[in-house]
């Protein structure tokens, strides 16, 4: 239907917080915050969700082929200290601040996209208390792009102005 249900079958309503540190290149130096910041939210701010800012270009590399285990690890810290205080962890797929190479460039899902679900599916996909946020802010329009054609991309890739989007949000959906 129309709503998320918790698993008392009542409607759940998420309202939390966003924890950013994984997301950066230096994530290690915001390990002990990004924890500090979870035990906040549920704590203090009578949250029930706290939303993980993570990177993909941290976890398996820009082009998908690597795995950084240690990267890994902390994310696996921070989602158990998140279920530890019963709170519904939201893993957000953030490519905002990827090697500067890179980062802009990804504006869409890529098949490194693919890599780094399937690597956390594997750990989270049975996990009832973790939604997987595919891919933040996606940045399919250009100036001059019709409406129509950014909601194509979006949806399906495609290629615009000679920008190739390899695969949009129903097909990594799909993946997923």
């Amino acid at each position: 239907g129309t709503q998320v249900l918790a698993g008392n079958g009542l409607a759940f309503v998420s309202y939390g917080t966003t924890v950013p540190g994984l997301q950066f290149l230096d994530w290690r130096s915001f390990a002990q915050t990004d924890l500090d910041k979870i035990e906040a939210t549920a704590r203090y701010w009578c949250a029930n969700t706290v939303r993980l800012q993570l990177n993909q270009d941290n976890l398996v590399s820009p082009d998908g082929t690597g795995l950084d285990r240690a990267y890994l690890t902390a994310v696996k810290t921070e989602v158990t200290a998140a279920e530890q205080h019963h709170l519904v962890v939201v893993l957000n797929d953030n490519t905002e601040f990827g090697p500067p190479t890179v980062s802009r460039a990804q504006k869409g899902p890529t098949p490194a996209t693919e890599v780094f679900w399937k690597e956390l599916a594997a750990l989270y996909g049975h996990d009832p208390q973790v939604i997987f946020d595919l891919f933040n802010e996606p940045r399919a329009y250009s100036p001059g792009m019709p409406l129509a054609q950014m909601w194509q991309l979006w949806h399906d890739g495609g290629v615009f102005r000679g920008v190739s989007y390899p695969f949009g949000m129903a097909q990594l959906a799909q993946y997923v």
